[in-house]
């Protein structure tokens, strides 16, 4: 799915959350090189490893803030407007898809471009099931496809059915 989005042109990826140092923020030029991708890294998909995507030439812009007396150096969006939240998410336990995301707070119009490229690539790759987009091609149970077992999409897949089916929309 991100090689078509990078097919529409350049865009990197910076990982979110909170570091000792600017110097240590991650910065990965292509989602491909993102270690783990489609592997959820928290239990539940709203705070795995999120990232924001922008142009490769916008400078992401630290936040700065003393915590617990020591400084720290926030990577968010609040601060950096002309982009959008990419949270992956994945498989959880090799039995449990979590649901990823993609998002933005701000009206910019960096930024709303890049969610509308998102949604043209995920309109194109995904099969839409109530509120939430599957792969196409997986064998999703009856039992699953209603809306309340949908939304809790910490739902317990059989990985014999599913997984081949995730990871090849992750190239």
């Amino acid at each position: 799915m991100l090689e078509t989005l990078e097919s529409h042109g350049s865009v990197k990826y910076v990982l979110t959350g909170q570091f000792a140092e600017p110097s240590l923020v991650l910065v990965f030029d292509h989602g491909k090189n993102i270690p783990n991708l489609g592997r959820a890294t928290s239990e539940t998909g709203n705070s795995s490893e999120s990232f924001l995507v922008c142009k490769p030439e916008l400078q992401i812009i630290p936040e700065a803030a003393r915590v617990s007396g020591q400084q720290r150096f926030f990577i968010n969006q609040l601060h950096n407007p002309n982009t959008v939240t990419f949270t992956p998410a994945g498989m959880w336990n090799e039995e449990i898809v979590l649901a990823g995301r993609v998002g933005t707070a701000s009206d910019s119009q960096e930024s709303q471009r890049l969610m509308k490229q998102f949604h043209s690539v995920i309109k194109r790759r995904f099969v839409k099931i109530n509120a939430l987009g599957w792969a196409p091609g997986s064998r999703i149970p009856a039992e699953w496809q209603t809306t309340d077992n949908c939304r809790a999409i910490a739902a317990r897949i059989r990985p014999h059915s599913f997984l081949a089916d995730y990871h090849s929309i992750i190239p």
